[in-house]
């Protein structure tokens, strides 16, 4: 076999390895926002924390919402109003010896200055952030988009954990209206 033939063989594998409905792994952590990951009915995913401070208004409203969705019921709804939102996952415990991969679902409606994305951030023992990675970032979509990114590995042998984050985030000024769903995270360590 020559070098090109085996180039095209493996570059044709690449593809198809990011680009099926999911890759074989061992999934870590799934979130779907619906009322079992609310156990205490307040409209928030337990164990997600909300960015706060300067920037992340406490009145842009972030909340579980009924709703056709990705997948079942529910998802995780940002309404806009200036400013930014994130929210983060609780920490999903990792080994740095192996690749991972972030599968989930977002919808976008009447973004024209603020991007939607998710993010995966590699943190240290002490939950320090060694490192983020970012998705695509979005402004619209049509109807619900399936995305994912990775696989990923962390570049520092000291990452033990992995956290997803939502963002809705200004570029080039902020968004008075406007919205961004997630839904159907599935975080997966692949071999």
């Amino acid at each position: 076999m020559n070098l090109l033939t085996t180039a095209i063989i493996l570059t044709a594998a690449c593809g198809m390895a990011t680009e099926g409905p999911s890759l074989d792994g061992s999934e870590l952590y799934r979130c779907g926002f619906e009322l079992t990951s609310d156990r205490d009915y307040d409209g928030w995913p337990d164990g997600w924390v909300r960015q706060r401070g300067p920037g992340y208004p406490h009145y842009v409203r972030i909340q579980e919402s009924e709703e056709p969705s990705a997948e079942g019921e529910q998802c995780l709804r940002v309404d806009l109003d200036g400013g930014a939102a994130a929210a983060f996952s609780p920490p999903i415990p990792i080994d740095p010896r192996y690749d991972y991969v972030l599968e989930a679902s977002i919808k976008v409606e009447g973004l024209k200055h603020n991007d939607a994305f998710f993010s995966v951030r590699f943190l240290d023992e002490k939950e320090n952030v060694l490192e983020t990675i970012n998705s695509a970032a979005y402004r619209r979509t049509d109807g619900w988009t399936s995305l994912r990114l990775g696989p990923l590995r962390a570049s520092s042998s000291e990452a033990l954990f992995a956290v997803i984050g939502i963002h809705v985030q200004p570029v080039d000024g902020v968004d008075l209206t406007g919205r961004a769903m997630f839904d159907d995270i599935r975080f997966s360590q692949i071999p």
